[in-house]
């Protein structure tokens, strides 16, 4: 905490020299959508009905979002995605290479404080569903992913800082078939994280970011965003 606040001070006594076009760009000022691919390989840990003990659930996904600005420094974004998980903790689906796809969307707030400080606020949730067969073996893993976060954006172009918390709650189900059919619900083992991102500004209209969340939402995220 003493680094954040640390950081936050040097912003403040030597503020950057942030062009309106940059400014406008950072906050969202203009009224243009923007398109984003998302690279990520996330890890959590989740508790089913039958068993008392957490079981990791991981996946990896290549994303694509849209998103458009309805109210200054507001924006809707959807999103879909092809992913792969990996749940080899559990019998019904271990050794298979479950696949699928997601698709949600994302309502995105900032508030901005002085040019180069900005309050973020992202809620939004996202259906998966993956499956895979193996001879007599089927398995289906399906849940919604409910995420919220908090945090603040220090801009000192062409390089963003992003700090803050992150909420989860998850809502599954695991079905499989075979020599018996089980369908067992599961859900998220803990809820609270935090995160840390860097944003690289490519020019006026883009950027590529890279952002890294804690246990027990272990995430890492690449994104190349262009705003149009």
């Amino acid at each position: 905490m003493r680094y954040l606040i640390a950081l936050t001070l040097v912003f403040i006594l030597f503020p950057p020299n942030v062009s309106k076009a940059d400014s406008d760009y950072f906050h969202w000022v203009a009224n243009s959508p923007d398109f984003a691919l998302h690279l990520s390989s996330t890890e959590t840990d989740v508790r089913y009905n039958d068993t008392q003990t957490p079981d990791a659930l991981e996946w990896a996904q290549v994303k694509v979002s849209v998103a458009e600005r309805i109210l200054p420094g507001v924006k809707l974004r959807l999103h879909g995605s092809l992913l792969g998980a990996d749940q080899d903790d559990r019998e019904a689906s271990r050794g298979l290479d479950l696949t699928g796809y997601g698709y949600g969307v994302n309502m995105e707030f900032n508030l901005t404080f002085a040019t180069f400080l900005t309050l973020e606020v992202l809620g939004g949730v996202t259906y998966f569903s993956t499956e895979d067969r193996i001879q007599d073996r089927q398995a289906e893993l399906d849940w919604l992913h409910w995420e919220s976060t908090l945090g603040m954006r220090l801009s000192y172009s062409p390089l963003a800082v992003r700090v803050g918390v992150h909420h989860q709650e998850i809502d599954g189900e695991e079905e499989a078939f075979g020599a018996t059919l089980t369908d067992v619900e599961f859900e998220e083992a803990d809820t609270q994280s935090a995160y840390l991102g860097f944003e690289f500004q490519t020019d006026k209209t883009g950027y590529v970011g890279l952002t890294a969340y804690t246990d027990p939402f272990r995430k890492i995220e690449v994104t190349l965003q262009r705003r149009f």
